[in-house]
């Protein structure tokens, strides 16, 4: 089992590309193994033939572990397949023993010389020595007989960490280790009552519920999220104005650019001028500044969530930034994402705004310094310094469509309506108010004389009082009209979570500002 990734401590075997007696050639694709982040084909260093399949499909097996057994003759096919089922059937006894007396386990651990005894038998079996790829690769390095190398491995394979420690690179760290690690088991048993008593504190199981284990990416996930616990991290929001942006979205959206890669852009644009908000602090002694401005990006896929990077994103134009981008969602969803696809990001953009997520904040990936929240953008409310609504000159055009309203509006100006917009912003407002209502009754005792009158005087009265009131009550409603308009712009909220370690506060207002300027002058992107 292949580590294929720098966090991966166990893999899932998706499904055997090839069966058990096919002949491999180097570099060809074998096994397909679920890490903890995407699903990879694993290739053959070597020539040979398939001689076992140790891990079935849909099996978990720990890093180092064997999955498959790889012979360089069909004389030791037979031989291999043999010597795996005995293997597994000499592991299967022996697991039940620990199980059910945990003190006798205790006795026999102590002493190191009981798996000793064990290795020597495995040896002597075949003639045939087993031994991992890397292992024999270390052999060869370090002029080692592998043939004499006692294998610790699972049914006695040699494992690299024996050949070096029979190089003497790795003297006997590796058993003081092992050695430890035994003795703390036989220590559990002992503790048996407080173990038992955690778990009569758990609530009890609601009835008809189901429980489903984590996936091999679900609990790399879940890992990654518990160690972010112990960085320090604090966060800001910001404001961020995207009527522009929106504008050039509307524009290069035909060519197939996305409002992620709009954003990812941006942000790239701004760590470029706010380098420490692109660095790094991994052992709490001191901190990188990276030298790639990797832009990892939240996507959520079956069964899990994963960041492909868009590397050196800064470096790129907006058009092959939104290819990159597509291809790689592609890849993550398809589970074909490469290691360097997905661990080399410096700075990560997660984005909710699609389901009109008004806010939230990010939990900080380890291993980096900070991490941009993105909401939805949404038509807010502003006014100008000093708190009033503000009156532009544009804001005076009026604007009526010919189906609606007869032409002799359009031209209708009179100067104690223009007066009122341009001294107060609210005065409008209210006027509306009181001219409908006014108009409202004029209309309805306008309607009442004329029913009364009865003749062709009432009839022109009731017209000529009409419209001209019409006419003023519309102005001053129009008129008011483009003011709540202008006013209501479109608001992003930006929510950062940063390593207080490395980044201060002042440092990522800062960024914050930048990121908010080229945001509302978006002209920059496209170049």
């Amino acid at each position: 089992m292949p580590a294929l990734s720098s966090t991966m401590t166990e893999g899932k075997i998706v499904s055997w590309v090839k069966s058990e007696g096919d002949v491999l050639s180097k570099g060809e694709s074998v096994v397909v193994v679920e890490s903890d982040k995407a699903d990879m084909d694993v290739e053959t260093f070597y020539d040979g033939i398939l001689a076992a399949i140790v891990v079935g499909e849909g099996e978990t097996a720990p890093v180092g572990a064997a999955i498959g057994i790889l012979a360089e003759t069909e004389d030791e096919i037979a031989e291999a397949k043999a010597k795996a089922a005995s293997k597994s059937g000499a592991s299967t006894p022996s697991a039940p023993p620990p199980a059910p007396a945990p003190a006798a386990a205790s006795t026999p651990t102590p002493p190191k010389s009981t798996p000793a005894p064990a290795a020597p038998t495995v040896a002597e079996g075949p003639r045939k020595t087993v031994a991992t790829p890397y292992a024999k690769k270390l052999a060869k390095q370090h002029k080692v007989d592998i043939e004499s190398v006692v294998g610790t491995g699972p049914y006695g394979r040699i494992t690299p960490e024996d050949i070096e420690a029979a190089a003497g690179l790795s003297p006997s760290k590796k058993n003081v280790g092992l050695a430890v690690v035994v003795e703390t088991k036989p220590a559990a048993p002992a503790k048996a009552p407080a173990a038992s008593a955690a778990p009569s504190s758990l609530p009890p199981p609601v009835p008809g519920s189901t429980v489903v284990p984590f996936t091999t990416m679900q609990a790399a996930v879940s890992k990654n999220m518990v160690e972010s616990l112990s960085v320090p991290t604090f966060r800001v929001g910001y404001p961020v104005t995207t009527d522009a942006l929106d504008a050039l979205y509307e524009k290069v959206k035909p060519k197939g650019v996305t409002m992620t890669a709009l954003l990812a852009k941006a942000a790239a644009m701004a760590l470029a001028q706010h380098p420490v908000v692109n660095s790094s602090c991994k052992d709490g002694k001191n901190f990188t500044y990276n030298s790639n401005i990797n832009i990892a990006v939240a996507v959520a896929i079956n069964g899990g969530l994963i960041t492909p990077v868009l590397q050196d994103a800064d470096k790129l134009d907006l058009y092959l930034l939104s290819q990159k981008w597509k291809e790689l969602v592609e890849k993550a969803r398809a589970k074909q994402l490469q290691p360097q696809e997905y661990n080399s990001g410096t700075f990560t953009l997660s984005n909710l705004g699609m389901f009109g997520v008004d806010r939230f904040d990010a939990i900080l990936p380890t291993g980096q310094g900070a991490i941009m929240a993105v909401g939805a953008s949404k038509p807010t409310v502003v006014a100008d310094a000093d708190g009033f609504f503000s009156v532009k000159n544009k804001m005076l055009g009026i604007a009526f469509g010919r189906k609606r309203f007869p032409p002799t509006m359009a031209s209708f100006r009179h100067p104690v309506h223009i007066t009122y917009l341009i001294m107060v912003g609210w005065l409008p407002i209210l006027l509306s108010a009181i001219v409908g209502t006014a108009f409202a009754s004029f209309l309805l005792a306008s309607k009442m004389y004329s029913l009364v009158m009865g003749g062709t005087l009432g009839k022109l009265v009731h017209f000529m009082f009409a419209e001209s009131m019409a006419r003023a009550c519309t102005v001053v409603v129009v008129r008011a009209k483009p003011i709540f308009a202008t006013l209501i712009i479109l608001l992003l909220k930006v929510n950062v979570t940063a390593d207080h370690r490395i980044i201060y506060g002042a440092d990522l207002a800062a960024f914050l500002q930048t990121f908010s300027k080229i945001v509302e002058n978006p002209e920059s992107l496209t170049l």
